[in-house]
């Protein structure tokens, strides 16, 4: 490797040179993430501060000038069921979650208990949560449930979670918030904690989630491995339990812009975004909407037991509150007759702009409904594609607006339209992320990686125009330098962190730092 006082944008090399030398820098950059504060400033003072050019020649043991830190075992992309929590802080507002072991540190701290024998990176205060009640009857919560604060997912989140012949298996996901047991066959790990705060998915997904927190057995012979099993899904409880104090309700606690996909098991009050909807300050008479589920999608599949609400977007939309602009694509079932639904199976609150083109079961066919059941809520411009379910919708009401579409019908340009209604939430899928059925106008750039946001402001490590410096933006200039990428003049200033003019791998390092903090 040679360096140089002049800065080229373009790299000279081998396509086999260019991309040996990036995937070291990935891993590099990966570690730098997460490495000490004060290997950071080393680093950041001068380690390496020159340009690179890379020529043809270049060896490929030559890609890395770094020893690979061990903890760079738990920042792979896939989970592996480590819990972290060293991005959190007591008195923070904001958050930013760019790992699977990140996210699963987000459901620690709201329930106050975790896997046990999973790998704990962070204070051990953070997730020691407190019980209540006796050995019976009593269940965890955690030191924070996020009311007021908002949590962002700055990328895709690959769960862990694998299908071999129909059977899913791997880390078991733990919701965040909800009424279950951590633990098989041990009622002393049952939790029952509320996650009241927002979370923004930023348009990313998370995929490949292996939930498995059913309440009975593939044999039937133990009636609950996991006490109690409800509310359960990615958020399992969105606001608080229904005997929790009045002063507890959040205002508005939210879920918005993102997708799941994987395998999410429950009893009952079950569902792909969230499993319930609880308490918030609406059911205070304050005027506020409740619990918000916005811009989301389901591809996963659903599976519940018993009563209270299996559901493709929310298990049971109670207590108030909206779900717009959202579509579920994955399967919904309940083994008995109890209701599911592709959207909101019980529901209470108002849905519109969403649509179902899953399938959706039940043990009898009158249970098992498209859309859901509107128990006092709405239902008002929504649709389901022809067979995806016995039923539409059960107990309809006037107040519903709701339509039955053929395939074809539901993929063709004029339907996104319809589908928006005054707003402009839904896109064609250009790219076949949906089988060819609308999708959420932040999945069109799903795969088109080419087309980032606005560049940050200069310095500020955000070439991708997310708001803030992540991994993706040190990956992203680290590509441009190694493999032959370019970058626009807007981009060049956001990546030149130390305002000198070229970028380095000191600016690299920077920018990644950038995106720990």
């Amino acid at each position: 490797m040679k360096h140089g006082k002049d800065m080229t944008w373009t790299a000279k090399r081998s396509v086999r040179t260019g991309m040996l030398a990036l995937l070291g820098l990935c891993m590099v950059i990966s570690t730098i993430a997460w490495v000490p504060p004060a290997f950071a400033d080393d680093a950041a003072e001068g380690i390496i501060t020159e340009s690179i050019i890379i020529e043809e020649t270049e060896p490929a043991e030559a890609a890395a000038p770094f020893a690979i830190s061990p903890l760079n075992t738990y920042n792979d992309a896939i989970w592996n069921g480590t819990v972290d929590v060293t991005w959190y802080s007591a008195e923070a507002t904001s958050f930013h979650i760019q790992t699977p072991a990140q996210l699963a540190g987000v459901a620690a701290i709201v329930n106050g208990i975790y896997n046990e024998g999973a790998p704990l990176l962070g204070n051990p205060d953070y997730v020691t949560g407190t019980f209540v009640g006796g050995a019976s009857d009593g269940y965890w919560y955690g030191i924070d449930d996020f009311n007021g604060k908002t949590i962002y997912i700055d990328a895709d989140l690959d769960m862990g979670g694998y299908e071999t012949g129909g059977v899913w298996a791997g880390p078991n996901y733990m919701p965040i918030g909800g009424q279950y047991s951590m633990q098989l066959n041990d009622s002393s790990t049952l939790l029952s904690s509320s996650f009241c705060g927002n979370l923004d998915g930023q348009g990313h997904k998370i995929y490949n989630i292996y939930c498995e927190r059913a309440s009975m057995n593939p044999s039937g012979s133990n009636p609950e491995p996991y006490k109690e099993s409800q509310s359960v899904g990615l958020i399992g409880r969105l606001g608080v339990h229904d005997s929790d104090p009045v002063e507890m309700r959040p205002v508005n606690p939210s879920v918005r812009n993102l997708s799941v996909d994987g395998y999410i098991s429950a009893r009952r009050s079950v569902g792909g975004i969230v499993g319930k909807i609880g308490k918030t300050s609406y059911n205070n008479g304050d005027g506020s909407v409740g619990g918000i589920i916005e811009n989301c999608a389901n591809f996963a599949e659903i599976h519940g037991t018993d009563a209270k609400g299996t559901g493709g977007i929310a298990g049971a939309a109670w207590n108030g509150g909206r779900i717009n602009n959202c579509y579920n694509a994955g399967s919904v079932a309940n083994s008995g007759a109890f209701i599911t639904g592709g959207i909101a199976a019980g529901n209470e609150i108002s849905v519109t702009n969403c649509y179902n083109v899953g399938t959706v079961s039940a043990g009898r066919d009158t249970f098992a409904v498209a859309l859901g059941t509107n128990a006092g809520g709405s239902f008002v411009n929504c649709y389901w594609l022809e067979g995806s379910a016995p039923y539409g919708i059960w107990s309809a009401s006037s107040r519903d607006v709701i339509y039955e579409k053929t395939a074809s019908e539901m993929k063709a340009d004029a339907f996104i339209t319809e589908l928006s209604g005054t707003g402009s939430g839904f896109v064609k899928d250009e790219n076949g992320v949906n089988n060819g059925y609308p999708i959420l106008a932040w999945q069109a750039g799903i795969t088109d990686p080419e087309e980032p946001g606005t560049p940050g402001a200069p310095g500020s490590g955000d070439l991708l125009g997310t708001g803030h410096a992540t991994v993706a933006d040190a990956l992203f200039a680290a590509q441009s330098i190694l493999a032959g990428g370019t970058l626009t003049e807007a981009q060049k200033a956001a990546a030149d962190m130390d305002d000198d003019g070229v970028i380095t791998m000191k600016d690299i390092i920077l920018i990644a730092r950038a995106a720990a903090l």
